[in-house]
């Protein structure tokens, strides 16, 4: 049985009453304790599973994910305010690219794509991103 901490406090309390032979208190505290804490309704949740037609890519760079991050409400030494991540449904391995404007995503999105060819000689099949306004421009 998980116990919050917040129960086990109000446990140790009630049994020290009880030691004590202060029964008054005791049925104080239960009737103004809490029927359950925050930390006993997360234990007690349940995750929904992922659906089974959930689909994880066979290869490397068969389906990279991508989004931007940013504005930051503190500003690099080298002026950058936002990134952009690539990751790799694959391996997951992931790669952040650092901005310092919304209008550079275009151009590191060529220059991951050039990176994938030249390092890894192969090519990304699937793009996956947020729908975000930066990916909705005319240049992709």
């Amino acid at each position: 049985m998980r116990i919050g901490i917040e129960k086990w406090v109000i446990q140790t309390l009630l049994f020290c009453l009880i030691y004590l032979n202060l029964v008054y208190w005791v049925v104080k505290i239960l009737f103004l304790m809490p029927v359950s804490c925050s930390v006993c309704k997360l234990a007690k949740s349940k995750t929904l599973p992922f659906p089974s037609g959930a689909h994880r890519a066979s290869t490397c760079f068969d389906l990279i994910h991508s989004d931007v991050w940013g504005m930051s409400l503190v500003v690099s030494h080298a002026q950058y305010k936002y990134f952009v991540t690539f990751i790799d449904d694959y391996s997951r391995f992931t790669w952040i690219c650092f901005l310092r404007s919304k209008s550079e995503v275009f151009s590191m999105f060529k220059k991951f794509l050039t990176y994938v060819e030249t390092q890894f000689q192969a090519s990304v099949k699937i793009f996956r991103s947020d729908s975000g306004g930066e990916y909705m421009s005319n240049e992709f």
